[in-house]
């Protein structure tokens, strides 16, 4: 700003200048070249660039400036492209005959067949994989049965969540139900140990289960409370691995009872599902993380997350392809994970089917329960590579050999049977009377009489069986009216006199 005549002092923002009463003075206001003049206030008024005054007694004045406002133009928004929805998984599907049944749990079974539980229809069920359904009644109504897994004797064992029970079905259809010791505490996941029983999950409980194929019952609390225990599954190091939902853990439990938690990086995560992986590693679903995790028998995890957004990841098994394949209940999809952590998905042809648990078939497919779809679904995997498996027995004592997957052809003492690649089986050698057994060789991984082997090439174990010896009696009876002694070499006599 300048003025006609005399100098205007600055102090900041503020100018000050002496001038005799009755002075016309003219002021000039010239704004920058990043401002614009916005008027006059006080002794003067207006917009215009100029203001002329006569100093009669102290005067103030006022002028604005404003910054220039350029007007950034709105960009025009860019459409939010539509993801395409994932491909159409080539699936086959079958209808259960029970309306409404709400399959869950989905096992592959010793007699070779594929068989489910029934939430919603308190039934058990096997499917063949030419697709025939038959279904079996749970004898305790209401039972809520949840998850199924094969046992080391030949049958399936399941769990009822609404009665707190663990079940048994041979394969021919009969029922065995072993009522749990803690009350209410809502059994769910159930998986075949490496010590020959089954370990369990209560998810109000707290606890891990253990029941041996006779009934026998035995829990152990888990460290953290409110954990809700959930999946459950066998791993390679010979410890039983489980999620716990509520805690945002995944927990190990030696067999004899000892357990250790990991806790997973996303919080909220609620994991769910929880298999062995054919790198050795265990897999588990985060529902509330969306998200496929990983963790190595040390407790390292490793996280991949899915690409559909809220997808409600919930069951997961190894695939006969090497592949880990899972489902998304809130996406309908099923899932596909590569060891190396690549994520493909696809879309299942009933709308809304809520697939739930999942698993491979003897017949080297994928097969999962659609659980308001009431359909079990199948995805045919590529002919997959077989592996020979030999069995041979040895030693001077005898014994058989029972396999937790297919069934082994017996010439003699030596057996054979064929698995997909990456198959794991558990051999179990049950001694006959009069020989005991002694040891295993070649296997991945012994526990007691148990052999662990998976089939990721052409194997060959050996299973010892011995005689046991047992001590020859020699007895000597003294006769006649006399009396004397028989002392023969290495024998601990005993005797009595006449």
């Amino acid at each position: 700003m300048t003025a006609s005549t005399g100098t205007i002092i600055w102090s900041g923002n503020i100018g000050t200048a002496s001038y005799a009463t009755g002075t016309s003075v003219t002021l000039t206001a010239t704004a920058n070249s990043d401002s614009t003049f916005a008027g006059w206030n006080g002794a003067c008024t207006g917009k215009t660039s100029t203001c002329v005054l006569t100093v009669s007694e102290s005067e103030n004045v006022t002028a604005t400036f404003n910054l220039s406002s350029t007007p950034t133009p709105t960009p025009t928004p860019t459409p939010t492209p539509t993801p395409s929805p994932p491909p159409l998984i080539p699936a086959t599907e079958y209808t259960i005959p029970t309306a409404g049944s709400a399959p869950w749990g989905i096992t592959s079974g010793p007699d070779d067949n594929l068989w489910f539980t029934e939430f919603n229809a308190n039934k058990i069920a096997k499917i063949t994989t030419a697709g025939a359904i038959t279904e079996y009644i749970i004898p305790t109504k209401d039972s809520k049965p949840a998850d199924i897994t094969s046992g080391p004797d030949g049958n399936l064992w399941f769990t009822e969540q609404g009665a707190n029970r663990i079940g048994k079905i041979t394969t021919s259809g009969t029922i065995t139900e072993y009522i749990i010791p803690t009350a209410g505490s809502s059994p769910w996941g159930i998986t075949s140990g490496p010590d020959g029983n089954l370990w369990f999950t209560e998810g109000s409980g707290n606890k891990i289960g253990r029941i041996t194929p006779s009934g026998t019952i035995t829990e152990y609390t888990i460290p953290t409370a409110g954990s809700a225990p959930l999946g459950i599954t066998s791993g390679s190091d010979g410890n039983i691995w489980f999620t716990e939902a509520g805690a945002n853990h995944i927990g190990k439990i030696t067999t004899a009872g000892v357990i250790t938690e990991y806790i997973i990086p996303t919080a909220g995560s609620t994991p769910w599902g929880i298999t062995s992986g054919p790198d050795g590693n265990l897999w588990f679903t985060e529902q509330g993380g969306n998200k496929i995790g990983k963790i190595t028998t040390s407790g390292t995890i490793t996280e991949y997350t899915i690409p559909t957004v809220g997808s409600a990841p919930l069951g997961i098994t190894s695939g006969s392809d090497g592949n880990l394949w899972f489902t998304e209940a809130s996406a309908n999809h099923i899932g596909k994970i590569t060891t190396a952590g690549v994520i493909t998905e696809y879309s299942l042809p009933t709308p809304n089917s809520w697939p739930s648990c999942i698993t491979s078939g003897v017949d080297g497919n994928i097969w999962f329960a659609e659980n308001v779809g009431n359909k079990i679904g199948k995805v045919a995997i590529p002919k997959p590579t077989l592996f020979n498996l030999s069995v041979t027995k040895t030693g001077t004592g005898s014994g058989t050999v029972t396999a937790s997957m297919g069934s082994i052809d017996w010439n003699g003492n030596t057996g054979t049977a064929s698995y997909i690649s990456g198959t794991s089986i558990v051999l179990t050698a049950i001694a006959y009377s009069g020989s005991q057994y002694q040891v295993w060789q070649g296997c991945d991984f012994v526990h007691e009489n148990r052999c662990t082997v998976t089939m990721l090439a052409a194997k060959s174990v050996s299973v010892l069986f011995e005689a046991i010896a047992y001590p020859s009696t020699l007895t000597i009876t003294k006769t006649g009216t006399g009396s004397g002694s028989v002392t023969p070499d290495n024998l601990e006599w005993q005797h009595r006199q006449h």
